[in-house]
């Protein structure tokens, strides 16, 4: 069984953050550290790409959110991706 990881890509002056299969409290560490590491680097823009990203748990809910208003902080547009029905309607809910 292998650890969590997320995947960090620059597109078109953006950076896209993908974690693999959770957004639960094991991603959520690693996931805030790339994304600190993303936003230090002025991007206009942040993806958050959840294509395939089957759970997500409270704490992955706030580290989104936070993720969003730090974003709309420092001027940076905020986007989450490839969400499923069931993920997205999860976020929109709480």
């Amino acid at each position: 069984m292998s650890g969590p990881t997320v995947e960090r890509r620059e597109e078109d002056g953006g950076i896209v953050l993908h974690p693999t299969e959770e957004l639960d409290r094991a991603h959520i560490e690693l996931l805030w550290a790339e994304a600190n590491r993303a936003l230090g680097r002025s991007p206009r823009r942040v993806v958050l790409d959840l294509e395939g990203v089957t759970r997500v748990g409270a704490g992955g809910v706030a580290l989104v959110r936070e993720l969003e208003h730090r974003c709309q902080r420092q001027g940076v547009a905020f986007s989450v991706a490839g969400a499923s029905p069931a993920v997205t309607g999860f976020l929109a809910f709480v």
